[in-house]
């Protein structure tokens, strides 16, 4: 399997009509993952924000398949959702990637440990209680990579709305 990436070099040549064909099964292949969380997009609607979008394609070097590669459709989906500045209500098919799992993984264990201070000690006055407040306050402080990054992504694109 290769890629097909406007932002990266391929070394093979394809023939148009293959890079077409490839274009289209990608295409439909994003749609029909994407079109619970998008119901309204029409056909055009659909081929104009793919083209600009532009995601990484992955193509099959032995048989005529194309695909948008998982973390791709994730982002497409995120962009298309502020592009559109959609509402994705209660029936949206979510699409978290193992970064967001890893984030909610740490802020409900944030949440609990400080839920579990303030159960045992509600004035925050004993010694053990500043020894937890002070272990979740420097853990917070050391910041996250991962949080850092997708905080900048979608700052870089609400800045171009």
């Amino acid at each position: 399997m290769s890629t097909l990436s406007p932002n990266h070099s391929y070394s093979g040549s394809l023939p148009y009509k293959q890079v077409i064909n490839a274009h289209q099964q990608a295409l439909a292949y994003a749609r029909q993952r994407l079109q619970p969380q998008f119901p309204n997009i029409t056909d055009e609607q659909w081929e104009s924000l793919f083209v600009q979008y532009q995601p990484t394609l992955w193509v099959e070097s032995d048989t005529p398949g194309a695909m948008v590669e998982e973390q791709a459709l994730e982002r497409f989906a995120n962009w298309i959702h502020l592009s559109l500045d959609t509402d994705l209500g209660e029936d949206a098919v979510p699409l978290y990637s193992h970064d967001a799992y890893y984030l909610a993984r740490n802020d409900v264990w944030y949440t609990q440990q400080a839920k579990r201070l303030l159960a045992s000690d509600p004035k925050l006055t004993r010694p053990e209680s500043v020894e937890g407040m002070r272990a979740l306050i420097y853990r917070l402080a050391a910041g996250n990579s991962i949080a850092e990054r997708i905080y900048s992504t979608y700052e870089n694109l609400v800045a171009k709305k």
